[in-house]
């Protein structure tokens, strides 16, 4: 699976910045993507003379978009989907001289949009003290979502004699069958619900690329035609 290329800007906010920092400032990352989580990893360092204990709280604007699914590991431990504030009684002790990672998880369930939140820090647990607000901008595009989606598409039936279908093959158009030697056999254009023939085909081991309207390959399948054929 690509890497989801996301952007992130931060900015700081608040008089005490200075004394916290969060790093890199401004924020561009490409995220560390698997099977549709996308990892950042915010470094946050404090200076030479303060320790702190903090609580963490993150903000959603109102058009944050509902089918995207958050969560945080902190300093103690990794919550729950969708949990946006810091446990009560799992605060994080923050060292003075010291760089501490936070991780943010994005999961964009296969939905294209550009949003954005607040990240909250606070010294007291009813999140009250607020010392560090960092806004979040989060934009997936649609190579995100060709990707989400690649991990579901499948061909059925495999084992096949005649023909055979894709399912979840929204974003495919055009599929192209290859010998296991590399060779092109067979060329197809894809719309849904398609039964594939391929009858002309000999009896053996295919593999099908996908592709979609720009021409890129969505994925590939081996596929294993049972009998007959020309």
């Amino acid at each position: 699976m690509k890497q989801l290329l996301l952007c992130m800007l931060w900015c700081l906010s608040n008089s005490l910045s200075g004394q916290l920092t969060i790093s890199p400032n401004p924020l561009a990352l490409v995220g560390i993507s698997t099977q549709n989580d996308i990892k950042y990893e915010i470094y946050l360092s404090t200076p030479k003379d303060t320790t702190y204990t903090l609580y963490w709280q993150l903000v959603k604007n109102n058009n944050f978009p509902a089918q995207w699914i958050t969560y945080i590991c902190d300093l103690e431990q990794c919550y729950f989907d969708n949990v946006d504030k810091c446990s009560n009684n799992a605060p994080n002790i923050i060292k003075k001289d010291s760089t501490y990672r936070f991780e943010f998880h994005l999961k964009p369930e296969g939905y294209a949009d550009t949003s954005s939140l607040m990240f909250k820090l606070f010294t007291g647990k009813n999140m009250e003290g607020e010392i560090l607000s960092v806004p979040m901008t989060l934009s997936t595009s649609i190579s995100s979502i060709i990707d989400f989606n690649a991990s579901q598409i499948k061909i059925f039936p495999n084992p096949t004699t005649d023909y055979f279908q894709v399912g979840n093959g929204q974003n495919v158009d055009k599929i192209v069958i290859y010998n296991l030697i590399g060779k092109e056999v067979k060329s197809l254009f894809h719309y849904n619900n398609a039964h594939h023939e391929i009858n002309d085909l000999k009896s053996g081991m295919y593999v099908v690329k996908m592709f979609d309207d720009k021409g890129r390959v969505i994925k590939s399948i081996k596929l294993s035609k049972a009998f007959g054929g020309a």
